[in-house]
């Protein structure tokens, strides 16, 4: 049996996939104002499954076209922050969306600017929503931290981007009903706790692939059942760049060819280990 446990444990760390934006750039029709494309813009989620039960996400993004500021920037093993920034004039303020997970057998809707139709983008429901990873903590909650949403866990509430922001959403371009946001409620907290640390490229050019300006990345504890539904595909995951609903990114990630092969050597062997185990008994 502990030959068996090991070997699913090799499978769940092969896991690794990425959520690419293929709209990525200075004409990304996600972005809602595409004149300010590489203001706030996702490029792609990377998700991996670390030993010790961990998920490590990497979120590349621009953000505000390098000018943002950052919490303690090179001090290594801190938390970090993007820190809000102003548009249209500085009469907006923003700050990245929280990261979320959500049940993909769920029907994804359409989130949309002010429902203008060139301005929609698939997103997930409200009521399809699991989990989520702070990106900027406070009132409660802790930066880089996995909390647990839904029924009986009274520990988060959903901000859409019109609260988020606490404009009037009929007057602004962004998308006021896309969920950007969980913020603490009253009850016992469900969370896990987690790093956070973003890098840039300009000071470090390693750090950030294909182009982005900006690397967060989220390094978190996770309960069992999380991990067995990232892996087997139970798990989606959704990014908004900013706050405002900017720059949507969700999908169900898949392993990579690269991890196919692993996950498959790795069922073939917990298979010969039970016939094994039959043959003895």
């Amino acid at each position: 049996m502990r030959l068996v446990q090991f070997l699913l444990l090799t499978c769940a760390l092969g896991f690794a996939s990425t959520l690419t934006n293929t709209g990525f750039g200075a004409n990304d029709p996600n972005v809602i104002i595409p004149a300010n494309a590489l203001s706030f813009d996702t490029q792609s989620i990377s998700l991996s499954v670390l030993p010790g039960n961990q998920v490590q996400v990497v979120i590349d993004l621009d953000y505000d076209n390098g000018g943002a500021t950052i919490n303690n920037y090179g001090v290594p093993n801190v938390n970090q922050n993007l820190e809000p920034f102003g548009y249209l004039n500085g009469s907006i303020s923003l700050a990245t969306g929280d990261l979320f997970f959500y049940d993909p057998s769920v029907p994804l809707t359409q989130s949309c600017a002010n429902n203008n139709a060139g301005y929609c983008v698939p997103a997930a429901q409200n009521s399809s929503l699991q989990y989520a990873v702070v990106l900027d903590g406070g009132n409660g909650l802790t930066t880089g931290a996995l909390y647990q949403i839904g029924a009986g866990t009274g520990d988060v509430s959903l901000e859409n981007a019109s609260t988020a922001l606490g404009r009037n959403a009929s007057g602004d371009t962004f998308r006021p009903q896309q969920t950007v946001l969980v913020t603490a409620n009253a009850g016992p907290l469900t969370d896990w706790s987690g790093t956070e640390r973003i890098c840039d490229a300009a000071t470090d050019k390693g750090c950030v692939a294909n182009g982005a300006q900006y690397a967060i990345t989220l390094t978190f504890n996770a309960p069992a059942a999380f991990i067995s539904a990232l892996t087997n595909g139970q798990l989606g995951v959704e990014f908004s760049a900013a706050d405002c609903g900017n720059a949507v990114l969700a999908g169900n990630p898949t392993p990579e060819p690269g991890t196919l092969g692993t996950i498959a050597a790795g069922l073939g062997m917990v298979g010969f280990g039970l016939a094994r185990r039959r043959r003895k008994n």
